[in-house]
């Protein structure tokens, strides 16, 4: 089982860079919200998430097996899409192959993309004497 599991983290890395390459690409929020997302098999659960950080709402998916009990315990996994992917992209086809493989799946909008909300942040690299 544990090769089996590297070997899925490595499909997975390779995998997510040329599958998100489309990105946000100048696509607004409202864009993202009405995308639509790839079929799921009948034996994978979708759920819409909220992930809050610094006042800044995130968007996210938590996919499961269908009919999994609240006090079930599973191994989970958190994907990251890189840079400008979006949880409707590569993760939404990836997640049903790792959830039929007994694990949970989560994935998000980065702030600003897809359809996490994006706040505005001063960066001071310089500060006047």
């Amino acid at each position: 089982m544990q090769t089996y599991t590297k070997f899925l983290f490595l499909v997975a890395a390779l995998a997510a860079p040329a599958l998100s390459a489309n990105a946000q690409q100048g696509r607004t929020r409202a864009a993202a919200l009405a995308s639509a997302y790839p079929a799921l098999p009948a034996s994978v659960a979708r759920r819409q998430v909220t992930i809050w950080r610094d006042g800044t709402k995130m968007a996210g998916d938590l996919y499961s097996p269908v009919g999994l009990e609240p006090e079930a315990k599973l191994p989970a996994i958190v994907f990251i899409s890189g840079t400008g992917g979006t949880k409707k992209g590569s993760p939404a086809r990836m997640a049903p192959l790792f959830v039929e493989k007994g694990y949970l799946f989560l994935t998000f909008d980065y702030r600003g993309w897809g359809e996490s909300e994006s706040k505005l942040q001063s960066l001071y690299f310089f500060r006047s004497t």
